[in-house]
């Protein structure tokens, strides 16, 4: 038997992001991080940033318009 995840109720989207974190995008496609990033690692995640340091970042717009198409 799996273990529950544990949902963090304290993420916080900006109205004017136009970036979105690992964590701001799982918890709007209702994923865990390391789903979100297995996902992404295979293609299935548009709008991916790797941006200096490592960093990753989405891009709203494309999110946004794929959680419209599922």
């Amino acid at each position: 038997m799996a273990a529950a995840s544990k949902v963090t109720s304290s993420i916080t989207i900006p109205d004017n992001a136009r970036v979105l974190t690992e964590p701001q995008v799982a918890f709007l496609a209702q994923l865990s991080v390391k789903t979100l990033q297995r996902w992404a690692a295979k293609g299935l995640i548009p709008g991916r940033l790797d941006l200096p340091g490592r960093t990753v970042r989405y891009d709203r717009a494309a999110i946004e318009a794929w959680l419209a198409r599922k």
